[in-house]
């Protein structure tokens, strides 16, 4: 008898300590498989981010090219407007596919602007030489 009891608490003592050094009884695993869920998702969030924001860089290269060509033949007409007088907040919104401009101000020979595009909404400037920078409007 004295050996069942001995063998027994043996075997419990041995299920005690490696639950122990596994962490299995302790909720601090669970934890961190949640923060690398959180981390995980948020890397993605970034990412899908970083890609809206380089697809409307891309959007809007291809919009200020057409309106830049069509300027060119404005010009070689006789046109005396320059390419902000030229280049609306309409004329600019014509050439985006599946993006909201939501305002365009130039500046000289700048502008700037926000434009919607997937749900997010993104900050630009626009030069009349054809750069274009973006920028998401929470960062």
């Amino acid at each position: 008898m004295k050996k069942k009891v001995f063998v027994v608490g043996l075997l419990i003592s041995f299920i005690i300590m490696l639950l122990v050094l596994t962490g299995c009884s302790s909720n601090d695993n669970n934890n961190n498989t949640d923060n690398d869920s959180n981390d995980i998702y948020d890397q993605a969030s970034s990412a899908n981010s970083d890609l809206a924001q380089i697809e409307v860089k891309e959007k809007l290269d291809i919009a200020y090219t057409s309106i830049q060509s069509e300027f060119l033949v404005e010009s070689a007409l006789g046109s005396s407007l320059t390419f902000a007088d030229y280049c609306t907040q309409s004329k600019l919104q014509e050439n985006l596919d599946n993006a909201i401009l939501n305002s365009l101000v130039w500046n000289d020979n700048v502008s700037e602007g926000t434009i919607t595009y997937n749900g997010e909404t993104f900050s630009f400037t626009l030069s009349s030489e054809g750069e274009v920078s973006v920028t998401n409007s929470e960062e």
